[in-house]
């Protein structure tokens, strides 16, 4: 994979193994400030388990799952990953692009960057043929929630977050799609 200019200031960049302790850092930067009510440890727990080298390396071996640290003017920003040919949890049957991961740190805000990474995200998506593309987002960050309806994304149900440690009252999940024609 090549690094990917979004636009001038905005690119992605593939992640490679040699990249986990720069990946890491930057998770144990952006997530808590974000996430850390989730968790009683703040979120450690959780990033070590999903970022940590060997859940690392296994997310970089899954085919057709780009994984990118995002960059903004040469300063890494966030991440993104993308499952290029995942199913719909709703309709299995309909071609779908899963963004499976899009993280960015407060810098990133009201620069026009998540807007810009899902309009890649969705041209990507088309130019695959897909039909839809899909996520699934905590219930509890209604502004990323709210983020994605605003941009057209529609409601394809909530669910509960089975893995361990979040604080129960966290728990609830929103599935969100959006149709490609």
């Amino acid at each position: 994979m090549d690094i990917v200019d979004v636009n001038e200031k905005l690119s992605l960049h593939p992640l490679r193994s040699s990249d986990h302790a720069r990946h890491y850092a930057l998770l144990r930067r952006i997530y808590p400030p974000a996430f850390s009510y989730l968790w009683p440890d703040n979120g450690e727990g959780y990033v070590e388990r999903i970022h940590g080298y060997e859940a690392f390396i296994r997310d970089l071996a899954e085919p057709d799952t780009p994984y990118y640290r995002v960059e903004w003017d040469g300063r890494a920003i966030g991440i993104l990953r993308l499952q290029l040919h995942y199913p719909y949890p709703g309709d299995p049957e309909v071609p779908a692009l899963k963004l499976d991961r899009l993280y960015l740190g407060p810098e990133a805000r009201g620069r026009g960057v998540g807007t810009s990474l899902l309009r890649y995200t969705l041209d990507l998506a088309g130019d695959l043929g897909k039909r839809l593309v899909w996520l699934e987002r905590m219930e509890s960050n209604e502004a990323t929630v709210a983020f994605y309806r605003s941009r057209g994304f529609r409601d394809g149900g909530a669910f509960r977050y089975d893995g361990p440690d979040m604080l129960d009252q966290y728990r609830g999940m929103r599935r969100l799609w959006y149709p490609l024609t």
